[in-house]
């Protein structure tokens, strides 16, 4: 068992730290190190639908700051589907579902109090991701293109529900200035600015990520201007990431979980960009109970992140 001394933690940022042993006869060196992500930034409530083809599909509340105690609020499948992309649009919730076997089905519009369909229309594409540019009042979506089996920036007709390509994308996120970010499936942050009939995209750089596979889904938080990204690959899914639009670099934030099993969150969205719940990490001494990012209670000698009081802590 080797000790660490007390760290410090910078304010309003995401903080990285590197802990490194140096031990006399040790034989394996690859294992001397380990980097640790903890943000220390305002907590950001986020919402979602979690996909899940196993019957506890629905709308789920995500904090940035303790995405491991993931809820999820009700099951709900419009129509006997999924839903599998959405976002909110005045009040309303509008998305496109598929069945379990991922089939295209509707294009949704859902009240947000009883989830029922205010408006329900069938549809042939598969969209895995969509957003609203507040700034033109036009509602934009990731797609699969059938005839290339790529996936694809569209722009869709929310009133007939239908798509119109326009360029190939795998996520993205469109903020409240109308700035739209994507991400490509080699996992390259680019800039997507529309010029007339046309989009030039300007990459900024690299997140870092290489697996960007399945639903995948972005949003920018209404308060900050956060880019928030839920990243699903072949590797595996729910990791929640904290996207920087300057470098395109991500920082891990933690793993969505919903009942101890890393979830797929569809239809990422803010209200307002409310930051009530879990406030930013702090290190002062534990009196109250504690949790782990896991929800479980542990005792106050437990080393690592903690929840204790509505507060994330680092024990060492």
């Amino acid at each position: 068992l080797v000790t660490f001394g007390n760290v410090s933690l910078d304010d309003n940022v995401i903080n990285h730290i590197t802990l490194t042993t140096t031990l006399g006869g040790d034989g394996a060196s690859s294992n001397d190190s380990m980097t640790v992500t903890i943000s220390n930034l305002p907590n950001i409530a986020l919402h979602a639908f979690r996909w899940d083809v196993f019957g506890n599909a629905g709308p789920i509340v995500i904090n940035t700051n303790n995405p491991e105690a993931t809820t999820l609020k009700r099951s709900v499948t419009p129509n006997e589907s999924i839903v599998a992309a959405g976002c909110m649009v005045n009040g309303k919730f509008h998305g496109f579902s598929t069945t379990w076997q991922s089939i295209p089905q509707q294009y949704l519009v859902l009240d947000t109090v009883s989830w029922a369909p205010a408006e329900a229309r069938p549809t042939k594409d598969f969209v895995l991701d969509i957003d609203y540019d507040v700034t033109q009042g036009r509602l934009y979506c990731i797609a699969a293109d059938t005839l290339t089996t790529k996936t694809v920036l569209a722009s869709v007709d929310s009133d007939l529900g239908t798509l119109t390509i326009l360029t190939e994308l795998d996520a993205f996120a469109i903020n409240k200035q109308g700035e739209m970010y994507g991400i490509t499936r080699s996992g390259d942050l680019y800039k997507i600015e529309q010029i007339g009939l046309f989009f030039n995209e300007e990459r900024v750089g690299s997140t870092g990520i290489t697996d960007v596979r399945y639903f995948q889904s972005m949003t920018f938080d209404k308060k900050t201007n956060r880019l928030l990204w839920v990243h699903a690959g072949e590797n595996g899914t729910g990791d929640l990431y904290d996207v920087n639009t300057t470098t395109g670099i991500a920082s891990l934030l933690g793993r969505v979980i919903v009942g101890n099993e890393p979830a797929e969150a569809v239809g990422l969205y803010t209200t307002g960009g409310s930051t009530d719940g879990i406030k930013a990490v702090t290190t002062k001494v534990l009196t109250e109970k504690c949790y782990n990012t896991a929800g479980q209670r542990v005792p106050h000698s437990y080393r690592g992140v903690v929840i204790a009081g509505g507060k994330k802590q680092l024990q060492k």
